[in-house]
């Protein structure tokens, strides 16, 4: 079990689409093992911990296995590049389909230990220790020992999610000063007597229950520090119970969160389901949704407070705080609230957050504070997501709000059409926008980086908005499904490094003036169906770019004669291109390409003759090109390569003589290639002697090094 949480997890957690699973393994394994002790000492007596103790052992087994297997891949992975947006980082350098195998194996041992999991805990089996992500070692349960904990000041739980419960007696540990339960997401309670611990400093989580000893009063004497987020604020009865928290007398705290409700149950919803499934908003009657408004006002904390964040409050109204020292707000899923706070004359905040408003229908003046000529006077980071009937952004005579934004995202507010100006800002995001802002928008001249997402009414960019901002740096445009031309204004952008156009299936063209993007560093097009071949002239001039990558694009027959100037290139990709029957002549010059990925094109069946000549060349991958059927015999003068993947190729058969005298290939990865594969069977023949040299292989099942078959057993 070691072997299984360290080994994978430390070396394969950032390879290919693993981190989710490997996130979720890295919970699930700790407490495996940690009840694994237990389980073993009580398998003499009990029959049932007897037979899940071999099923733990079986899983376990399974999945080292799975961890030799994957073994031989770190090196070859360790070689990808660490670039943010490598091409090549969507398919391993030599082996996609076995890595595919692999994940899929990965989900399947995560399901069975998570259920392994589950009936552990039938057995009331009881957790001594277990290793943590933090700390050397730590306490946990799944149920409690109380007498671990008597004497302690600091007792350390953070990431124990399978922790279930507090020891009951934990008002008798008055000793302690940090309780650190962060990341404890099992936990739905707190232990009676908590407000006891007068000694307390560290309490991240407090849980309010509707039971008298879960009670937010219970906070009435402890002098918290750092970060306090409060849980389940429904069960609070009244004004008067949140007043007896004393939320005004806690000088040291930070950082504050409030919460209504199930977070979780709301996160990433659209707003009509969104505004289905919050019971605690739009179903509260009147004189309830003016309980909760008391009961918010009553919780005002000390004017110290930096960080502010309110989740799922169903009120209508905010509360009239004095804060004057935050730095940070975040207010989420207040549906039912009418009007924004008034934020404007805060001189320290500097990131505001606002997401899921139903019932804004305007940003009046008020939200600036009163008349104030620079309201928002430090703020760099503004969001503002699923206002789905916000329609009006008032600006304000004769002042400049927003003076120091750098940043701005607006996400799902379809019926908005106008903003202010804002003078500084270089961070701009419009995801699933009315396209109408953008005309409110294009004034700005300060701009580094722009994304345009999903604003399916916008036919064409502005030349004067690409035009104005000569220092953009990265621009993406996405999912504008109705997006058929970009300016010849996109000239102008003489310091792009990165572009990215996807999912356009409108655009026909790529944009005249393109050739002038003499920094473009990074370049791909994606899902743009009405692109029918790449223009030569706007391809040659792009003298810096090292990525391209040209994927989905189903009615492209052409790539552009031009890619003899592309000289700078390093990485190149092209996927899912069913039309395209064959590649440019023009690799002779391409003198840095140093991997080359064709993935998903049916009917290219050969690779052009001058590829030969990229001495630089270093990782070839090939998927699903049924119409190969061999490697050219100019392919032992590539003498940089190393890495060669070829996969789903059907009628590929034969590897060319000269393979055997290129001595720089270290791995070899042949994978559904039915003919090639059964004449490599038995170790022997013609194919075998070309290729036994070569250290690292996985030619269908088998897995070979330096020619000799590892066994997967």
């Amino acid at each position: 079990m070691d072997k299984l949480a360290s080994s994978f997890i430390e070396k394969f957690r950032d390879l290919y689409n693993f981190k989710d699973n490997i996130r979720k393994l890295q919970q699930t394994l700790p407490m495996v093992q940690a009840i694994l002790e237990d389980a073993q000492n009580q398998q003499e007596t009990r029959k049932a911990v007897k037979r899940w103790l071999l099923n733990l052992e079986d899983i376990a087994y399974a999945s080292e296995d799975l961890l030799d297997e994957m073994a031989d891949e770190i090196s070859k992975c360790e070689r990808r590049s660490s670039r943010g947006k490598d091409v090549s980082g969507l398919f391993l350098p030599f082996n996609s389909d076995h890595l595919f195998d692999i994940a899929s194996e990965l989900q399947n041992k995560l399901k069975e230990l998570n259920e392994i999991a589950k009936q552990g805990f039938t057995f009331n089996l009881r957790v001594e220790k277990c290793s943590g992500s933090f700390g050397r070692s730590k306490e946990t349960w799944s149920s409690v020992v109380e007498s671990k904990i008597y004497g302690r000041e600091t007792l350390n739980l953070s990431g124990c999610c399978y922790l279930l419960e507090l020891p009951f007696g934990m008002a008798n540990v008055t000793s302690l000063r940090h309780l650190n339960i962060m990341g404890c997401e099992g936990l739905t309670q707190m232990p009676a007597g908590i407000g006891k611990l007068v000694h307390l400093q560290t309490l991240p989580i407090y849980i309010v229950g509707k039971r008298t000893w879960e009670s937010i009063a219970e906070l009435h004497s402890l002098n918290l520090r750092g970060e306090l987020h409060i849980k389940c604020m429904e069960n609070i009865r009244d004004a008067k119970e949140a007043k007896k928290a004393n939320m005004r007398e806690k000088k040291h705290l930070q950082m504050l969160r409030l919460q209504w409700g199930n977070s979780k149950k709301s996160k990433d919803l659209t707003p009509t389901k969104m505004a289905s499934s919050d019971s605690s908003s739009s179903s509260l009657p009147e004189e309830s949704i003016k309980d909760v408004e008391d009961i918010l006002e009553c919780l005002e904390p000390h004017a110290n407070l930096k960080n502010l964040h309110i989740e799922g409050y169903p009120g209508i109204v905010f509360p009239r705080w004095d804060l004057p020292n935050l730095v940070t707000i975040e207010l989420i899923n207040c549906r039912n609230c009418i009007s924004l706070p008034k934020l404007g004359q805060l001189p320290f905040l500097e990131r505001l957050y606002l997401q899921g408003m139903d019932g804004i229908t305007t940003i009046d003046v008020g939200f600036y504070g009163g008349v104030f000529p620079e309201p928002f006077p430090s703020v760099k980071f503004l969001t503002i997501k699923d206002f789905p009937n916000l329609e009006e952004w008032s600006s304000i005579d004769g002042g400049v709000p927003f003076g120091r934004l750098e940043k701005f995202i607006l996400d799902k507010c379809p019926n908005l059409t106008d903003a202010p100006a804002f003078p500084s800002i270089q961070h701009l995001e419009l995801h699933y926008c009315n396209a109408k802002i953008m005309e409110s928008l294009e004034n700005i001249t300060s701009l580094s980086s722009l994304v345009i997402d999903m604003l399916p009414d916008l036919n064409q960019i502005s030349g004067s908005f690409l035009g104005n901002n000569n220092c953009l740096e990265s621009l993406e445009i996405r999912a504008c499904q109705n997006l058929h031309l970009l300016p010849p204004e996109i000239e102008n952008l003489i310091a792009l490094k990165s572009l990215i156009i996807s999912c356009c299936k409108k655009l026909s063209d790529l944009p005249p003036g393109m050739q002038k993007l003499k920094r473009l560093e990074f370049l791909e097009i994606n899902g743009c169906h009405s692109l029918i071949l790449l223009p030569h002239k706007e391809i040659e001039g792009l003298s810096s770019l090292k990525t391209f990558s040209i994927e989905n694009c189903s009615n492209l027959i052409s790539l552009s004669s031009g890619f003899h100037h592309l000289t700078a290139l390093e990485q190149l990709s092209i996927m899912s291109c069913p039309k395209l029957t064959s590649l440019p002549d023009g690799f002779k010059n391409l003198s840095t390409l140093h991997s080359l990925n064709i993935i998903s094109c049916p009917e290219l069946s050969f690779l052009p003759t001058s590829l030969q000549h990229v001495m630089t060349l270093q990782s070839l991958v090939i998927h699903s090109c049924p119409y190969l059927t061999t490697l050219p015999e100019w392919f032992s003068k590539l003498s940089s390569f190393r890495s060669l993947a070829i996969s789903n190729c059907k009628r590929f058969i034969t590897l060319p003589d000269a393979i055997q005298t290129l001595a720089t290939l270290q791995h070899l990865s042949i994978q559904d290639c039915p003919h090639f594969e059964r004449l490599c069977k038995n170790m022997k023949g013609k194919e075998w002697q070309k290729i036994k040299h070569i250290p690292h292989m996985y030619i269908g099942s088998l897995k070979f090094h330096k020619g000799i078959l590892c066994s997967n057993d």
